[in-house]
């Protein structure tokens, strides 16, 4: 699998259609699975790598209500990407009003998933980045990966 890679902006049109970033699309393959992320984002992962990540998710303890919570979240918010004749595909209605998608989405490739960012939220998060918390960051990724 090719390392999806770059930060692309697009904005939602009046039928809630957005253009996928082209150099995503043969990257995740056929059928990438949306799902609810973390901290307002949606993720966006190729079919087999959502079907391994999630696999427990798939069978939760019937008894265990944090589970069945989780697993009835997501498996409401989850979408089957379909593009259409232009490289667009639709933001589900569920996406939009909890994630408070306005008008623009941002794309940030991930390596091995692609993140979907309100824009509002991602211009927010951005600036907050400075020298040193980017430093930080990258020391705290540093340390997971030596532990790993």
């Amino acid at each position: 699998m090719a390392f999806l890679t770059g930060t692309y902006r697009y904005t939602l049109d009046d039928k809630n259609r957005v253009r996928f970033p082209a150099a995503f699309v043969e990257a995740l393959g056929d059928g990438p699975i949306m799902a609810p992320g973390v901290g307002g984002r949606i993720n966006v992962y190729p079919k087999d790598m959502f079907e391994r990540m999630h696999q427990k998710l798939f069978d939760p303890d019937p008894y265990n209500e944090a589970e069945q919570d989780a697993t009835t979240f997501l498996m409401t918010h989850l979408q089957t990407l379909e593009y259409d004749a232009q490289g667009r595909i639709t933001v589900d209605a569920s996406f939009r009003k909890d994630l408070q998608v306005e008008k623009e989405l941002v794309f940030v490739g991930k390596i091995s998933f692609v993140e979907v960012w309100p824009a509002q939220l991602f211009d927010s998060r951005d600036e907050l980045l400075s020298p040193a918390s980017i430093t930080q960051m990258l020391a705290s990724l540093s340390k997971t990966l030596d532990e790993r």
